[in-house]
């Protein structure tokens, strides 16, 4: 309805601009216009006008059109480049910028897990094999973990996640489901032999005034304690 709108404005319009000077003259009686000078003057603008507007309206849509494809191309882009492609989690620079538009006046929960053994597994059972295992750890975490929680893949077999508004109590539940999760994950090897994973989980809180990129060291060094201490744990930053 609106694209009909707007080449019969711009016709009444071009036909009032041509009949408005027409009607001046003819109030002078010396300056009679004769009947098919008002026809022309109506039919020659009212057909150019509606053509042009026409063209015009088609254009700006075929343009609008264009926007639109480029920023949804633009979007998909930037998808793209925060996206790890073997897992399809965020990579470490789509988490980091996520978890930074995310962050909230409270205390955040943070959470670093690096699967065990998982150089083992890639010596034993071949790299094909060690993706399969890391793309069933990122599936196990899906399911462990709330629809607010981001999570991405920060290099190697290590996994970041952030809890929005959890309190301490709260992360450590999560981390236990996750440890718990990824316990209960198997992955097929040779001779449909089944790999057992596990992971060492560090764990910290994020406070409103601190830097993001020192709660993941401290996180690190959570997990790393994790696994000196024995693997398939949590540890839990002082």
């Amino acid at each position: 309805m609106l694209g009909t709108r707007r080449p019969l404005f711009w016709v009444i319009i071009s036909v009032a601009a041509t009949l408005l000077p027409l009607s001046i003259m003819s109030q002078f009686p010396s300056l009679e216009i004769p009947p098919p000078y008002w026809i022309v003057s109506v039919l020659i603008p009212a057909s150019i006008s509606y053509f042009v507007s026409r063209k015009l309206l088609q254009q700006s849509e075929i343009l609008a059109k264009l926007n639109r494809d480029l920023v949804e191309a633009y979007a998909m882009l930037a998808r793209v480049a925060e996206t790890d492609h073997l897992t399809q989690l965020l990579n470490r620079g789509g988490f980091i910028r996520h978890v930074e538009l995310s962050r909230t006046s409270s205390t955040d929960g943070l959470i670093v897990l690096d699967v065990d053994h998982f150089k083992s597994i890639n010596d034993r059972f071949g790299h094909e094999t060690g993706d399969h295992a890391l793309q069933s750890v990122a599936f196990a975490l899906g399911k462990a973990l709330r629809p607010t929680d981001i999570v991405g893949r920060l290099g190697g077999e290590e996994f970041g996640i952030y809890l929005p508004g959890a309190t301490p109590q709260l992360t450590s539940k999560i981390a236990e489901r996750v440890r718990r999760q990824v316990e209960e994950t198997v992955v097929p090897g040779f001779s449909r032999e089944q790999i057992a994973l596990t992971a060492s989980i560090g764990v910290t809180r994020v406070e409103p005034q601190l830097n993001l990129g020192d709660c993941l060291r401290i996180a690190d060094l959570a997990m790393y304690r994790a696994k000196k201490n024995g693997r398939n744990r949590i540890s839990i930053a002082a």
